[in-house]
């Protein structure tokens, strides 16, 4: 089994604008893609975990509602960030 780094996802209210957005980033790194146009947090959730595969929790930071560190074990996000594409297909036919 391979383990790669899973992304840290963030949704976010901006106060200026009474909208929500969302970020993307691995830790240490700058965001790798922001939304920041949504009407409300489940508009956010809505776009950023269409199939509910992230864990959420609660943020401390002042702006930020949620944050994402991980995926529920065995939906598809989760298996993707654990295993190769050769043990996916092999899982996959049985083996």
């Amino acid at each position: 089994m391979t383990t790669y780094r899973t992304p840290i996802t963030t949704v976010f209210c901006i106060p200026e604008t009474k909208r929500f957005g969302f970020s993307y980033a691995f830790e240490g790194m700058p965001p790798h893609h922001v939304i920041k146009s949504c009407l409300t947090l489940q508009d956010a959730l809505d776009h950023c975990d269409p199939h509910r595969e992230h864990v959420w929790e609660q943020s401390t930071a002042s702006n930020v509602q949620l944050i994402s560190r991980g995926y529920k074990e065995g939906s598809v996000m989760w298996r993707m960030t654990r295993y190769t594409v050769a043990e996916l297909a092999a899982h996959r036919a049985g083996a």
